[in-house]
C-alpha cells in the first residue's frame, strides 16, 4: 500500500512541473486524473478483497446472539402423559366396543337375493310369488403374508343357503401359492386344498353375482358342474401378456386339475362313498395381445371330469356297483367393454344299472348334452376404469346391461322329444357397485307333453340382488 501511495505522490509532482515549464502538458492533465481515479479504484477494491479473506480465516467474526431455548417443566411433561394416557384410553374402548377383531386379517362379504316370479302357461296363469332364494356369506383372510414375494397363505369359509334351508357349508379351503405374486408378468402356480368350486367350463365357476340371468343354466343343474367338492385343486398360468399402465394381465395358459371325492356337498358336505376318486380339470387360452388390441378378452377352454359313482339299481336297492361317469365340456369367450359374448357346450354320460342280482344285473350308459349361448351389451359409467373417481364412494352412475340368451338340454340323446330350451330376454340394472336389479322373460319349449301342460310356458321373474 505504501508503494502504491509514493507512485500516486510522484505522478502529482510529475504534473505539477510538466504543467509549470510546459503549456503543452496542461492539455494531459485531465488523463492523468482520470488515470489517477482509476488507480485509486483500484486500491480500494484490494482492500475489501483482503478484508474479506480476513474474515474467511476466522481473523474477524460477528456472533448473532441467539435468543435463549423455552425450557419444558416438569409440570408440562406430566401434562403431555396425561393427555396420551387419556387418548389412550378412548381409543381402546372404541376398538373394544365397535370394532370386530381377529387374530389374522379378515374381510367379511355375502350375497342376498330376493325375487318375485309369475309363471304363464297356455292353460292356466300361476303366480309362485315372493321368495328370497339365496342367501350367502362369506369370510376370506389371510393366513401367513409374504412382504417379500407374495408367497401367501390364505384361507376361505362361506356359509348359504337356499330357499330358507338349513345353511349348508360351501366354501372351506386353504390356498398357498407356490409362485411369486407380487409382479404380474411373472406366472402363477397355486394350490387349493378343501371344499371348493370343481374347475370345469365358464359359467359353473361364475359366481351369481356376476352372472346375467336369473336362473342357473340347465346343463349346470343336470350335470352337477356349478356344485362345489371336496380336494385339491392346483391352478396356475403360463406366459402372461401385461400392461402395467392398465393393470392389465392376460396369460396365455390358464389351467386348473386336481382331484376330488366326486360326491359333491349336497349330504355330508362332500364325504365320499366309495374308496375312489374323480379326476377334474380345465385348460384355457387366451389371446396373447396388449390392452388396446380388439383382441383382448378372446378365449377358449376344454375342460373334464371323470370318476367312479356308486350306483344302485333302479329295480333293487340291494344291488350296488361303481360305475365311471364323465363330463366333457368345451367354451368360447369374447368379454370386452361393452361388449360380451359367450358359448358354451357340456357333455355327460352317467351309468345307470338295472336287474336284482349280480348275476342278471345290466348295466347302460345315459348320453346328454347342452348348449348356451349368451351376448350382453353394457351401457353406462360404472365398470370404466378411472372414471369420475373425485366423486364420493358411494356415488356410482347407472349401469345398463341388456343381454339375450339361448339354450337347450337333451337329458337323453337315445330319446326323441325330450328336449328343453330355453329363450332369454333380460336387463341388469347396477346401482352401486355390488347392487343391481335384474329383470327376466323366459320362453320355455319342453318337447315332453307329460312335464309341463301345454309343453310351452312363459316365465316373468324380478330379482334384487345385493352384496356387501
Amino acid at each position: 500500500m505504501k508503494k502504491l501511495k509514493r507512485i500516486a505522490v510522484a505522478l502529482l509532482a510529475v504534473i505539477f512541473l510538466a504543467n509549470s515549464f510546459d503549456p503543452a502538458f496542461a492539455d494531459d492533465l485531465a488523463d492523468l486524473k482520470g488515470e489517477l481515479q482509476a488507480l485509486r479504484d483500484e486500491v480500494k477494491f484490494l482492500k475489501d478483497e483482503l478484508k474479506t479473506v480476513k474474515t474467511a480465516q476466522g481473523k474477524f467474526s460477528v456472533t448473532a446472539q441467539e435468543p435463549a431455548a423455552e425450557v419444558a417443566t416438569q409440570n408440562d411433561l406430566d401434562g403431555v402423559r396425561n393427555d396420551l394416557d387419556t387418548l389412550r384410553d378412548q381409543w381402546q374402548r372404541t376398538l373394544d366396543k365397535k370394532t370386530a377383531q381377529t387374530k389374522r386379517s379378515l374381510t367379511l362379504g355375502g350375497t342376498v337375493t330376493t325375487r318375485a316370479t309369475v309363471s304363464r302357461s297356455a292353460t292356466a296363469t300361476t303366480s309362485n310369488g315372493f321368495s328370497v332364494p339365496s342367501v350367502g356369506l362369506t369370510f376370506k383372510g389371510n393366513l401367513y403374508k409374504d412382504n417379500q414375494e407374495g408367497k401367501n397363505l390364505d384361507y376361505a369359509f362361506g356359509l348359504s343357503s337356499a330357499n330358507g334351508a338349513a345353511p349348508l357349508l360351501t366354501d372351506g379351503y386353504l390356498t398357498y401359492n407356490f409362485l411369486a405374486t407380487k409382479d404380474i408378468s411373472t406366472p402363477l402356480l397355486a394350490v387349493a386344498v378343501g371344499q371348493q368350486k370343481k374347475p370345469f367350463g365358464r359359467d359353473p365357476q361364475t359366481g351369481d353375482e356376476y352372472k346375467p340371468t336369473i336362473n342357473t343354466a340347465l346343463t349346470d343343474t343336470n350335470l352337477a358342474l356349478g356344485t362345489r367338492d371336496v380336494g385339491i385343486i392346483f391352478r396356475g398360468d403360463l406366459l402372461p401378456t401385461t400392461d402395467y399402465a392398465f393393470n392389465y394381465r392376460a396369460p396365455l395358459v390358464e389351467y386348473a386339475f386336481g382331484v376330488v371325492n366326486g360326491k359333491g356337498v349336497a349330504s355330508g358336505n362332500g364325504v365320499d362313498d366309495n374308496a375312489s376318486k374323480d379326476l377334474v380339470g380345465r385348460v384355457g387360452l387366451n389371446a396373447p395381445v396388449d390392452y388396446n388390441s380388439i383382441f383382448r378378452g378372446l378365449s377358449a377352454g376344454v375342460s373334464g371330469w371323470s370318476g367312479p359313482k356308486s350306483v344302485t339299481s333302479s329295480t333293487s336297492t340291494n344291488l350296488t356297483r361303481r360305475l365311471n361317469r364323465n363330463r366333457w365340456g368345451y367354451d368360447v369367450a369374447y368379454n370386452r367393454m361393452p361388449v360380451g359374448l359367450t358359448a358354451e357346450y357340456a357333455q355327460g354320460i352317467d351309468p345307470t344299472l338295472t336287474g336284482t342280482t349280480p348275476a342278471n344285473a345290466v348295466e347302460r350308459q345315459t348320453r346328454s348334452d347342452g348348449y348356451i349361448f349368451t351376448g350382453y351389451y353394457n351401457f353406462g359409467q360404472q365398470f370404466l376404469k378411472n372414471k369420475d373417481q373425485e366423486r364420493f364412494d358411494d356415488w356410482y352412475p347407472k349401469t345398463y346391461q341388456p343381454f339375450i340368451r339361448y339354450e337347450k338340454w337333451d337329458p337323453n340323446k337315445t330319446v326323441s322329444h325330450d328336449q328343453i330350451g330355453t329363450r332369454t330376454l333380460g336387463l341388469n340394472i347396477f346401482f352401486a357397485e355390488t347392487t343391481k336389479l335384474q329383470l327376466n322373460v323366459n320362453h320355455v319349449t319342453n318337447q315332453n307333453k307329460g312335464v309341463v301342460a301345454g309343453a310351452a310356458y312363459d316365465e316373468y321373474l324380478v330379482q334384487f340382488q345385493y352384496g356387501f
